[in-house]
This record gives C-alpha cells, sequence and structure tokens, in this order.
C-alpha cells in the first residue's frame, strides 16, 4: 500500500448546506490504483470521491464536507488485488486528519431586501399533505420552510426556487406553524434572511386521504429505478390508490416518498392513474430523468425531474390522439442526451414508436406515434428496449405465437426478426443489457418456467437455459438484467419461493445463487428492478408480499467490498 505524507485539508468555500475543501497530498511510496477521501463519522466512513490514478499521479482534488462539521476525514489508497478484501481503516491504508467546517457569516440582508419579507398566502389541505404558498415581492432567489408541530418538532424544508411547497408527513390534527425565510444568492454573506410566520389549524376530522403514507402494493405493482450517476438513485412507483409517487437516494438516507401529482383548486388531481399502472424511467444525463405511464383516460404520460427535487407532479400528455390499453406497459432508451425512444403496443396489437430528439431542451415536440407493423402483440404488452451507441437501437417483445420478435435501427428500422428455439407466453417480460457497444445479451423465462439468454455479438447466438433455482420459474415473469463493467453481466428475478436469485457471466456463465442476507429475509411480489451506479456497485429493488409490510425493499452489491450487503432494508 502506498503512504501519504502531507496531507491539508483547506477550506476553500464557506456554505451552507456545505462547504468546500481542497485536499492535497504527496506520495511517500508507489502510486496507488485508486484512492479514496472519506468523512468518517464516528467510526462509518462515507465515501467523498474516489479518483483512478491510471492517468497519472493525481495529487489533489476537491470535496464538500456538511456545513458544520467537525471530526475525522480520511485519504485512503486501494490497489486492484485488495478489491475483494473487506475495506479497512486503519494507518496502512489511509492517512487521517481532523477538520473544521467554518459556518457561513450570519450578516443581515440589508434594510432595502427587508422591506418586504415573503409572507405565506395559505395552508390548505390536498390528498397527501398540506400545500403551503407564500408570495416574493422582494425577488428572494430561494427560501427555506420551517415547520413546527403541534407536538414543538422542527423541521426545514431548504433551497426551494418556488413560492410553494406540498408538505407530506402530515399525519395528527391540531395547529401547525410555518416558517418562510427568503434569501439572496449567494449563500454567504447573506445567509440570515427575512422571514415572517404563519399558523394553520388542521381539524380533528382531516379530509380522507389527508394523512401522508407510504404507497400501498400489490403483487400486481410495478417499479422503476433509475441512477443517473454514481451518486443519485431515484424509485418510482404507482400504487393501490392510483397515485405515482417518488423516493430517491443522494449518498444519504433515502427520502421520503414523494407524491408526482399536482392538484387543482378544487383538491382534485390534474392527472390521474389507474392502481398498479406500469411506470417507466429513464435518465438522460445526471442533471434530467423522464417518468412515463398511461392515465385513466388512456392516454400517454411524461414527467420531468432533477433526481434530488421536489417532483412538480406535472404530466405532459404526449398521446397525439391516440388511446392507450389500460395498464400499458412502455419501452424507453435514450441513445444520447438528446434522443429518446419511447414504445408501447397498441388496442391494435401493434407496436408503436414515439421519439423526441431535442430532449435537454424540450419536452413538448414529441413525434410519432409510428406503427411499426408486421407481427401481433397482446395490447399493453411488455416490450424490452436498448441503445448500445448514439446509432444503434433493439426492440424486442413476445408476440401473440409465443416467439420473440426483435427489430433494429441503424439509421432507418430493419425487418423483423424471428428469435426462435424457445417458446414463451405471449407478454412475457423480456430484459435486454449491454455488455459492450457489439455485444448484447435478451433474457427471458420461457413457458416452462426456464431462465433463458440469447446474446448477439455480430450475430444471434440461439436460445441457451441458464443456471436458475431447483424448481422451475414463473413463466413470463419480470426479470432485470445488468452489466456494472465490460464483459460482465448479471441478472435478477424471483424464485417460486419469492426469494431474488440472481444468475451472472464473467468469463462464462456462473451457477445460480439466492442474493443472501444476515438478518431479515423479505419474500417478494414478482417485479424486480436492479441498476449499476458504476462499474463496481449494483443496487436490487423488489416490492415485498408480506402482509402489511408491501412496501419497496432493496439491497446492494459494492465491488469495493466485494460482497453483497447481506442486509435487505425499506425504501
Amino acid at each position: 500500500m502506498a503512504y501519504f505524507t502531507n496531507v491539508r485539508w483547506t477550506q476553500v468555500t464557506v456554505g451552507k448546506p456545505f462547504s468546500e475543501f481542497q485536499v492535497e497530498w504527496e506520495y511517500d511510496l508507489t502510486i496507488p490504483d485508486y484512492i479514496g477521501l472519506y468523512n468518517v463519522e464516528s467510526g462509518a466512513p462515507k465515501l467523498l470521491k474516489s479518483m483512478s490514478t491510471n492517468n497519472g499521479r493525481v495529487v489533489s482534488a476537491i470535496v464538500s464536507l456538511p456545513s458544520g462539521y467537525s471530526g475525522t476525514v480520511a485519504i485512503c489508497s486501494i490497489n486492484v488485488p485488495d478489491f475483494g478484501k473487506q475495506f479497512e481503516f486503519t494507518e496502512r491504508y489511509c492517512y487521517f486528519s481532523e477538520v473544521d467546517v467554518h459556518e457561513p457569516d450570519m450578516q443581515p440582508l440589508g434594510e432595502d431586501a427587508c422591506d418586504i419579507p415573503p409572507s405565506i398566502l395559505s395552508v390548505d389541505p390536498f390528498r397527501g399533505g398540506l400545500l403551503v404558498k407564500w408570495n416574493n415581492l422582494s425577488n428572494y432567489d430561494f427560501f427555506d420552510l420551517e415547520i413546527t408541530t403541534r407536538g414543538g418538532q422542527t423541521s426545514i424544508i431548504e433551497g426551494i426556487k418556488s413560492q410553494s411547497y406540498q408538505v407530506q408527513g402530515v399525519k395528527e390534527a391540531g395547529t401547525y406553524t410555518f416558517r418562510v425565510k427568503g434569501f439572496k444568492e449567494p449563500w454567504s454573506p447573506f445567509f440570515s434572511g427575512c422571514s415572517s410566520e404563519y399558523s394553520a389549524f388542521l381539524d380533528e376530522k382531516m379530509p380522507d386521504g389527508l394523512v401522508y403514507q407510504d404507497p400501498r402494493l400489490s403483487e400486481l405493482s410495478h417499479l422503476s429505478a433509475v441512477a443517473p450517476d454514481s451518486t443519485h438513485m431515484n424509485v418510482f412507483i404507482i400504487g393501490d390508490d392510483g397515485i405515482p409517487r417518488t423516493s430517491f437516494w443522494n449518498e444519504s438516507p433515502w427520502s421520503m416518498w414523494y407524491i408526482m401529482m399536482g392538484y387543482n383548486s378544487s383538491g382534485q388531481p390534474e392527472t390521474e392513474f389507474y392502481p398498479e399502472t406500469p411506470i417507466e424511467s429513464i435518465a438522460i444525463n445526471q442533471n434530467r430523468i423522464l417518468v412515463f405511464a398511461v392515465d385513466a383516460t388512456q392516454s400517454m404520460r411524461v414527467s420531468t425531474l432533477r433526481p434530488t427535487d421536489i417532483p412538480t407532479g406535472v404530466w405532459r400528455d404526449i398521446s397525439m390522439e391516440m388511446v392507450f390499453p389500460k395498464n400499458c406497459h412502455i419501452g424507453v432508451t435514450s441513445r444520447s442526451a438528446n434522443y429518446v425512444d419511447i414504445f408501447a403496443v397498441g388496442n391494435d396489437g401493434q407496436l408503436y414508436v414515439a421519439w423526441l430528439d431535442n430532449a435537454t431542451k424540450d419536452l413538448v415536440f414529441w413525434k410519432g406515434w409510428v406503427p411499426m407493423g408486421g407481427p401481433q402483440f397482446p395490447p399493453g404488452a411488455p416490450v424490452a428496449a436498448l441503445s448500445r451507441s448514439p446509432h444503434r437501437m433493439n426492440v424486442a417483445a413476445v408476440s401473440q405465437d409465443g416467439i420473440v420478435k426483435l427489430r433494429w435501427w441503424n439509421g432507418y428500422w430493419d425487418n423483423w426478426e424471428d428469435l426462435h428455439g424457445a417458446r414463451f407466453l405471449p407478454g412475457s417480460h423480456l430484459s435486454f443489457v449491454a455488455r459492450s457497444s457489439d455485444h448484447i445479451d435478451l433474457f427471458g423465462i420461457d413457458e416452462n418456467g426456464q431462465l433463458q439468454n440469447n446474446h448477439w455479438n455480430g450475430g444471434w447466438s440461439g436460445w441457451q437455459v441458464l443456471p436458475s433455482p431447483p424448481l422451475p420459474l414463473t413463466p413470463g415473469a419480470s426479470l432485470s438484467a445488468v452489466s456494472r463493467k465490460l464483459e460482465h453481466v448479471e441478472v435478477f428475478y424471483m424464485d417460486q419461493h419469492k426469494r431474488l436469485w440472481s444468475t451472472w457471466f464473467y468469463d462464462g456463465w456462473n451457477g445460480a445463487f439466492q442474493v443472501p442476507s444476515n438478518g431479515y429475509l423479505p419474500e417478494f411480489h414478482p417485479h424486480v428492478s436492479a441498476i449499476s451506479r458504476n462499474n463496481r456497485q449494483m443496487d436490487v429493488f423488489g416490492i415485498n408480499a408480506e402482509q402489511n409490510n408491501d412496501r419497496v425493499w432493496s439491497t446492494w452489491f459494492s465491488g469495493g467490498k466485494g460482497d453483497w450487503s447481506k442486509t435487505f432494508f425499506p425504501v
């Protein structure tokens, strides 16, 4: 292992909720393969930044630490042979330092800016919580909203850019105090802001739906997970109340489940969905996620959000006069940050495609829907879509005759191709993954409950049965494949005992294994979603099937530690 000398952590910006540090160091011995910078919180290290030294001698970095933090930080070295070992935070690996993060200066905004503080206009019940609105007569750049419950507990939502906020988690009647504080950019030195208070009394007889609850789910529920980058994850779901919700992770505990629903002045939702409607999402870059679902009027809808933003609840209609089946599945892929293609099987059994060619700037001018002709599919059937390069796309689904039908795009759509050699239930789930730009895999569970794989590397290999649990799997059931690094593939699915399993490829297909746990081991409903945030980490999500515990649960794999977490936890 390499040792570090002359390590310096220098605070270069003062802000809230984070300040930036310039970290500098020198090498005492050989240069390691990777360097990790950590915040050691009460002995539980939290990765701030990791860097590869393959491109040369890295001697400095910029990292962020929470405002007001006082404690231990570390710079650690890791060599490739040690990736599979349990990482030890010892002086053999790391250089430890103590830092104190300066708080922002508490200087007033000035008399002119405080002439008209922001004032709360109303606090109105809506389905799932309270809608707080305020004015902005002094043109503040952002706001903090402080909420004090009847029991005296206070919470603060920071950095709100709009003039309203949907407060969720309201579970009791009584008097609540709201305080909104306006700020001018930058954070420092104008940090004290100007504020006003407003109190609202919630009647004991609260309207139906006012009490916020986690989504209620069932074996019919579908979930979708995305990772915009290595430090963010988002999960989307539509529960048995027909309300779309999302939760996000950004190297901190998972957020609450935010409602993705807008409400009109009468308290009615602006867009309604059937319970357990399939939902699909894609991150077109690290700052924008698109979410798709078919609403109760059978119109295709899209909503957009940033990874850690509170959702607006705006769902844009992109049906272009087409009517979609109830509970329609959606396939989506992005060839680049500007291009998005979505696929769905219509009421006539044809596969349709629509696309957007300026997605980073515009979500209005969708083109399509264009019928792709050829085979007949069950209306609303699952569709698998994949882009392996800016000029390559594949789309596949199981037709009414039980054969996988596939088309590919290379500037134009080629003819339909039948992938013979295995039979599936019509409308079975399929999962695509690209292990490289010229090597893709397609997975499904056939009519006999066997896990099947067909891979393309210049031509299709033909179907082969992969290792799977002793008992047959559920024909046509959900499965999710990921490739976290070159020529490495994992596919996840549920067995008949509702346990999470995986089969993986590296230098050949390896045996199936049940994803482990050292403690509580959930039973899952069929739907599964897996993502890879970088070449060493995977996260898998499922819906707990146990009574009164039907929430989204997750576990993860970290290649840096060389093993599964052996822990399942609710999102």
